[in-house]
């Protein structure tokens, strides 16, 4: 999210840039339309024409708006009938007035084609930031399920060995006892080897039942230690898996990254190249209220 946003600064510091030599431009030429033209040599006069139709011809201030007037205007005609033909500045104006609309219009395709790819590499960015989040929340998930299922399994064996002691303390505390009884009662019973023997073969019962006893609990701690072992295993292997997917993202974004700083690098010479060339050849254009309203209307679409 850190890159995307530092990202996006560098794209809309290099826009602010683009506009801001863009209004330079057009203040620059603003300034030159403003300023007093060179006094336009006099159209030819219309054979029998009289001083008042003269008088009434435009002054040098307005050569722009005779050279509007050209434009829109059908040609005029002298006695003969013959068209008045274009001045070298009229043409030159026109030739820059279509130059310009057409370096417009290709600046407009151009805004849109970036604006479209800044929308696909932020849906791009989303869906991978949405699958690494899909899957810490699927690894904490299996990380969770582990440790109960471990949990439960050595609360088992807890269970059983707590089980197994208390089993085994209770039946050597009964053969102790019976023991002591019969080593009480030997001298009494010095002539009976019955008791004895049942005693022994109870004892030896005991016996058995506690090396059972112990065979069950040594055996309980090496499946709690199996299964240890291959929660350790499962958990490794999980975090290798999450930080193989943090490499991958992190070499996508970069790979996004340096296209799109490419990319803007590449737009930002063009427009510069565009703009130093459309300010030498199309500055006679500008003089035109046209074309200086076509270029406010770029700039307000930029914005």
């Amino acid at each position: 999210m850190k890159a995307f946003a530092e990202l996006d600064a560098r794209f809309s510091s290099v826009r602010n840039a683009v506009l801001e030599t863009e209004r330079q431009a057009v203040e620059t030429d603003l300034q030159a339309a403003k300023s007093p033209p060179t006094p336009p040599t006099p159209p030819l006069q219309p054979t029998g024409a009289s001083p008042a139709q003269v008088a009434d011809e435009p002054a040098d201030g307005e050569a722009a708006d005779e050279a509007q007037s050209l434009l829109v205007s059908p040609p005029l005609t002298g006695k003969a009938g013959r068209a008045r033909p274009k001045s070298s500045r009229l043409l030159a104006s026109e030739q820059a007035l279509q130059e310009a609309r057409g370096e417009c219009e290709a600046l407009r395709v151009e805004c849109s084609e970036l604006q479209a790819e800044c929308v696909s590499l932020r849906a791009q960015h989303a869906s991978l930031k949405g699958e690494l989040a899909a899957a810490l929340v699927a690894t904490t998930r299996s990380k969770g399920e582990e440790g109960a299922r471990t949990a439960e399994i050595i609360g088992q064996r807890d269970a059983a060995l707590c089980m197994g002691r208390k089993e085994l303390e209770a039946t050597t505390e009964a053969v102790l006892q019976e023991l002591a009884l019969c080593e009480a009662d030997k001298e009494r019973e010095a002539m009976s080897e019955a008791p004895l023997e049942e005693l022994r073969a109870r004892l030896a019962e005991a016996e058995k039942g506690r090396d059972a006893a112990l065979y069950r609990a040594e055996q309980v701690e090496r499946e709690a230690a199996a299964i240890k072992e291959a929660e350790e295993k499962h958990t490794r292997q999980l975090a290798a898996e999450m930080w193989g997917m943090r490499e991958a993202h992190s070499v996508t974004v970069k790979e996004l990254t340096r296209e799109l700083s490419c990319e803007r690098e590449r737009h930002k010479a063009t427009r510069l190249r565009k703009a130093s060339v459309g300010g030498r050849e199309g500055r006679a254009a500008c003089e035109q209220p046209q074309v200086l309203s076509e270029k406010a209307a770029l700039e307000n679409t930029l914005v």
